[in-house]
Order: structure tokens, then sequence, then C-alpha cells
């Protein structure tokens, strides 16, 4: 990545945007939908997760979608579970957050058919 990183400014909208995998849509769009007794009442927001802090960061943390009830629920990466509470407590004890880190979903993991096996697929976005 060169110096300008304007290309970047785009890149939270395209990928709040992105509908490029049927099976992840559907999957993350139904998890929203059909929620887990415990988030019964929230309001899911059911989209592709933008990326959070800093794209010229040293330190890039990718995560795997869809984040079901994390980041599928909140709209914000790694949230709702122990990983996602280990991870920003560490970053905040190193004070790594404010300014180094970049933290985004890189490939997505969907449950496939009933035997619920994981399939990996790109989900990148064109700029």
């Amino acid at each position: 990545m060169g110096n300008d990183l304007t290309s970047l400014h785009p890149l939270p909208n395209r990928i709040v945007q992105c509908a490029r995998c049927p099976r992840l849509v559907e999957y993350r769009e139904r998890v929203a939908r059909e929620k887990a007794a415990r988030y019964r009442d929230w309001d899911y927001w059911g989209r592709p997760v933008p990326p959070l802090g800093d794209p010229a960061a040293r330190l890039l943390i990718m995560g795997l979608a869809p984040a079901a009830h994390g980041g599928n629920r909140t709209g914000r990466a790694f949230t709702g579970d122990a990983s996602g509470d280990w991870l920003f407590r560490s970053l905040h004890k190193f004070q790594w957050f404010c300014n180094i880190c970049w933290v985004c979903y890189s490939r997505c993991l969907t449950v496939a058919s009933s035997t619920h096996r994981a399939l990996r697929h790109s989900t990148s976005v064109r700029l």
C-alpha cells in the first residue's frame, strides 16, 4: 500500500453494500431475522461489517465473517463474544487501538447444508 490512502475512503460503504456471496447474504439475513433467544429483543445490523480503526495502521487484524451474533448483530467487528472481549482488552492494555490498528473481516465462513460444514470463499471488494 502506498502513502495515498484516499482510495480506501469509499471502502466501508462498499463493504456494507456488498452482496457478492449469495450464501453469506442469505445466512446473515436469516440470522438477523431468526435471532438467538438471548438477543431476541435486539435490532440486528444484518449487513456486512465495515472496517474499524486507522487504514494507515501498522497492525491489521482480520477476522472471518459472518460473526452471526456478534458483528452481524452490532455492526462492529469482533463484538459479542469472548474472543472480541479478549482482543479489545488486549489492544487497550497495550494502547494500540486508537492509532495503530485496523480491524476488518477478510473472508467468510458460511454454514453449508444440513451437515454444517464450513466453506471458505473470497468476499473481497474490488476498488
